[in-house]
């Protein structure tokens, strides 16, 4: 596989060193591959083009794509991959060589004169001397190196640090084997790629594999606490450890070319991925899969270089890159190795882990919709690379077919089987969670009640699911997200443990949801001494952050539906779609303002926030302060201000 994709790679740049003149005059075109492309340059071969009739195209002037597809495009990051997203909606002038600056390779040896127009940018500057070289000052920025040499699941993890140092000025040199850079390839985070054995600035190998903690904490985690520990050692500013997932990225071309694999089958695609090809104790039996295939309510394609069976549709991945187009085209992905597991991540991906010696939480945050599903052994998730029961046919590979089915076939309905799945955070036992269960569960599909920190966990009510304390603090969101990870629904009712809803609530915000377009839906709530509680959500100008409408007040001012910036999520209904294509709540807060923040995101991405004043529930909020709750309030508006005070800088409340 190696060899061919060295080959590969040997008859490309051939390709582009194969003429002289079209090399030196794509070159010119889009930068030599590290220096910026001089926006004048770009611009007025753009207007020579506007000349050209055959550079119309769909309404839009071609010359314009490409010039705003130049001024984006800084630098490239090798001789492979001489293109970017933008692309695929670019086409190729017929008549003349301007196809040149479409980035394709084209031998202008095979060009005839008289076949460019006179007003072509080729001809023109072909006939005038050359031009004063224009030299554009590059900005400075200061530069950090990390070093994971290997295997690709772990690089891809380890490439989280690299986009944390970029988001703080830093470029990102990156150390690794020629094998594990593939998933790296086009990455806007690594600036390049360290080949010799320099030293670097963080050093990530056998960072978690010897932690003490590498059985408690995630492995991405570790990573950056190690990473933490020597930049903070440099002198280098120390990361978050927030939000954890990975970025990767793909070219328009191996998209296409694996969607044109994939489209042959029906969708929805699965994507079977059935063993690692390093830890032999990352294995399904195949027999297992071809059960679940049978059963499964979708497309089962085989990815994997080995053979299928008979029953699992083949699709044919030639390498990683392969791989991670598959999976991103994929509706979700069954896999029992951590690779495929990061690039799922990464792509926003439903997954079913087969779990056998590993731990998905180690691997996986709660930022990534996923179930696992196992054989019934105690001794799962041992963490061994060779099974210590049997070497050559380790038991937890016998997988039930039927119980991975049955966790494909409910994670492939879960945008749109219609159900709502309550989640209630607690964080201290009260007896009103019994009154707010009582309240809601008749209205709802399922309750969740998701514990945080150390909270009195001494059982629950039959019928309600428990996800069970951490045993430490996490926080009102990320408590609220390892409930939204269990639930089946395709609605996720936000519940505060002191919130009661009145019968039809729940049906009235559901009903809502029948526009597409709507994300989120929030109730009317108020104290039990009559007042209103929420009645919507408004601000002033000036202001950076929200407050209640007619808060306090004894009549509501909003009696219809009414589209909100955002709303209170002591009670609201949230797409489970638009909550995992956002990422859930945002990490960085504690409690306080990542409610707010999921309607900001929401609503960035295109969908919409209602508030429905005929969904009612009475919340028995605490009307107390403490020390407690005015700090983490603080801290929280202090994170909310800094992303968004661009937002309510150029947008005025609306009337």
């Amino acid at each position: 596989m190696l060899q061919r994709l060295a080959d590969a790679v040997r008859a490309a740049v051939d390709r582009v060193k194969q003429d002289a003149v079209a090399a030196k005059t794509l070159a010119e075109w889009i930068g030599d591959g590290g220096d910026p492309v001089v926006p004048a340059l770009a611009e007025r071969r753009a207007a020579i083009c506007a000349q050209c009739p055959q550079n119309v195209i769909r309404r839009k002037r071609l010359e314009t794509s490409i010039a705003e597809a130049i001024r984006q495009q800084e630098s490239l990051r090798s001789q492979i991959d001489l293109r970017t997203g933008n692309d695929a909606n670019l086409h190729t002038c017929q008549s003349c060589g301007c196809h040149l600056k479409l980035k394709v390779w084209v031998p202008l040896k095979h060009l005839q004169p008289a076949e460019f127009p006179p007003t072509c940018w080729y001809v023109t500057e072909s006939a005038a001397p050359e031009p004063a070289p224009v030299h554009v000052a590059k900005p400075e920025r200061p530069t950090v190196s990390i070093r994971r040499m290997d295997a690709l699941g772990d690089v891809i993890l380890a490439s989280i640090l690299a986009t944390k140092m970029h988001a703080l000025g830093y470029d990102v040199n990156f150390a690794c084997s020629a094998s594990a850079r593939h998933p790296l390839n086009n990455h806007p985070h690594v600036a390049g790629f360290i080949t010799d054995g320099r030293k670097t600035t963080v050093e990530l190998d056998k960072t978690y594999e010897k932690s003490p903690d590498r059985n408690k904490k995630d492995i991405g985690l570790l990573m950056l606490e190690a990473a933490s520990e020597q930049l903070r050692a440099g002198g280098f500013p120390v990361p978050d450890f927030h939000n954890r997932v990975p970025n990767l990225f793909l070219m328009e071309q191996e998209i296409m070319a694996m969607r044109d694999r994939l489209s042959r089958y029906p969708k929805p695609w699965v994507a079977m991925v059935p063993k690692s090809d390093s830890w032999p104790n990352r294995a399904v039996k195949l027999e297992s899969l071809s059960t679940a295939a049978g059963l499964i309510n979708g497309s089962c394609v085989w990815a994997f270089q080995g053979d299928a069976p008979a029953n699992i549709l083949p699709v044919q991945v030639r390498s990683f890159r392969d791989l991670m187009a598959l999976i991103y085209l994929s509706d979700l992905v069954v896999t029992p190795d951590t690779g495929p597991l990061h690039v799922a991540a990464a792509f926003n991906k439903r997954v079913v882990v087969m779990e056998t010696c590993n731990d998905t939480q180690l691997r996986l945050t709660e930022l990534t919709d996923y179930s696992t599903v196992s054989a019934p052994l105690s001794c799962i998730r041992c963490g061994e690379f060779h099974c210590p029961i049997n070497q050559q046919d380790p038991p937890c590979q016998a997988v039930p077919g039927h119980a991975i089915a049955t966790a494909v076939n409910e994670r492939l309905t879960s945008h749109s089987n219609g159900k709502v799945s309550a989640i209630i955070p607690v964080y201290k036992v009260d007896p009103r969670l019994d009154r707010c269960i009582a309240a809601v569960r008749d209205q709802v599909d399922e309750v969740i009640v998701a514990f945080d920190g150390t909270a009195g966990f001494v059982g629950m009510r039959p019928g309600v699911r428990v996800v069970p304390p951490t045993g430490f603090r996490t926080g009102y969101g990320k408590t609220c997200m390892r409930g939204a990870r269990v639930a089946t629904g395709e609605h996720l009712l936000m519940l505060n443990d002191d919130c009661y809803m009145k019968p039809g609530a729940v049906e009235a915000m559901k009903n809502v949801m029948f526009d597409p377009s709507c994300a989120i839906v929030g109730a009317q709530l108020w104290y039990p001494d009559g007042t209103i509680q929420h009645g919507g959500m408004g601000r002033n100008a000036g202001d950076i952050g929200f407050g209640h409408l007619d808060h306090r007040k004894r009549e509501a001012s909003m009696t219809e539906l009414t589209e909100l910036e955002c709303v209170t999520f002591a009670s609201a209904l949230v797409r489970r779609s638009a909550f995992y294509e956002v990422r859930g709540f945002d990490e960085l807060y504690d409690c306080y303002a990542e409610d707010t923040d999921l309607c900001m995101k929401v609503r960035k991405a295109g969908w919409r926030v209602m508030y429905q004043p005929h969904a009612v529930g009475i919340h028995d909020e605490s009307q107390t302060t403490s020390p407690m709750k005015t700090k983490l309030a603080t801290e929280a508006m202090v994170i909310f201000r800094k992303k968004w005070y661009r937002y309510f800088d150029h947008n005025p409340p609306p009337r």
